[in-house]
């Protein structure tokens, strides 16, 4: 199901999240980890390669939500959205939960 996704991001720097999305029991807060990195994760720029920062900070541009969708077997549904100041600090959260017909 990942697959597709994964292999992009097979590269020095991604070992964390790889682990996570390999492993047999994905959670909530595995992903949303992921999506709050604010170091960069890969890439070597001498070499001509993106660094890659999941979560960006600025006071114009910036990461000022993250969201995570989850679907278990039973068809049960989970959206969670963090929301963040420019500073990056967390200023809410929603969540909302049902069953896919």
């Amino acid at each position: 199901m990942l697959g597709c996704c994964i292999d992009r991001l097979r590269a020095p720097g991604f070992e964390f999240p790889i682990r996570l999305l390999d492993a047999d029991e994905v959670s909530e807060a595995g992903l949303f980890s992921i999506l709050e990195q604010r170091e960069p994760v890969a890439g070597d720029p001498a070499a001509g390669a993106i660094r890659l920062t999941p979560f960006v900070l600025g006071d114009t541009y910036g990461t000022r939500s993250s969201t995570v969708i989850m679907i278990d077997q039973a068809r049960q549904c989970r959206f969670v959205e963090r929301r963040f100041d420019a500073q990056g600090r967390l200023t809410g959260e929603s969540r909302v939960e049902f069953t896919l017909g």
